[in-house]
C-alpha cells in the first residue's frame, strides 16, 4: 500500500502544484485468511475497530501527510492482526456536522451510535448513523460529503 500511495503522490502533486489543493486518504486492506490489516492514512481521520470480545474501540491511524503536498515524502504502512469485530471507516463531513447552537455531531456520538447498534447488519449501523446526523442537525443544509464505510470482520 505504501508504494502505490507513494506513485499516486507523486501524479497527484503533479496536477495540483501550486494550487495549493491536496487530497486526504485512508486506505486499508484486510486478508481474511491471515486476520492482517493494513494500512496507510494521509491526513486522514483514523478507521475504527470494535472487537467482537466487548474490549475498548481501537483506532488505526496513519500518520502522513496528504495526497499532493511533497511529491518527495515516502508513505508508511501500518498493520495490526485484527479478530472478529466490526471496521468503521467515514468522512469528516460526518462528525463535523453541525446544528445551530449545538456545535458538531462529533466522532464520540458516532461511536456511540455504532456501539449502541453493533450487533446489527452494517448497512443497518451505517443507516442509523445517517439518521442520528439527521436529527442532530435537523435536517440542515449539508455542508461536505458524509460517507461510512462499515465492515464486519467475521
Amino acid at each position: 500500500l505504501a508504494e502505490v500511495m507513494n506513485r499516486t503522490n507523486s501524479l497527484v502533486h503533479d496536477d495540483v502544484d501550486s494550487s495549493g489543493n491536496f487530497i486526504t486518504v485512508f486506505v486499508l486492506s484486510f486478508c481474511p485468511s491471515t486476520r492482517r490489516a493494513c494500512w496507510v492514512g494521509a491526513g486522514h481521520d483514523p478507521a475504527w475497530f470494535f472487537p467482537r470480545t466487548g474490549e475498548p474501540c481501537r483506532t488505526l491511524a496513519g500518520r502522513d501527510i496528504p495526497l499532493g503536498v511533497d511529491p518527495r515524502w515516502r508513505f508508511t504502512e501500518a498493520a495490526e492482526t485484527l479478530d472478529g469485530g466490526l471496521l468503521l471507516m467515514g468522512t469528516d463531513g460526518v462528525w463535523e456536522a453541525g446544528a445551530e447552537g449545538a456545535g458538531m455531531f462529533g466522532k464520540e456520538r458516532l461511536l456511540q451510535v455504532v456501539r449502541g447498534s453493533i450487533q446489527s447488519p452494517p448497512q443497518d449501523i451505517a443507516a442509523r448513523v445517517f439518521e442520528a446526523v439527521e436529527r442532530f442537525t435537523s435536517g440542515g443544509r449539508v455542508e461536505d460529503d458524509r460517507t461510512v464505510v462499515i465492515a464486519r470482520l467475521a
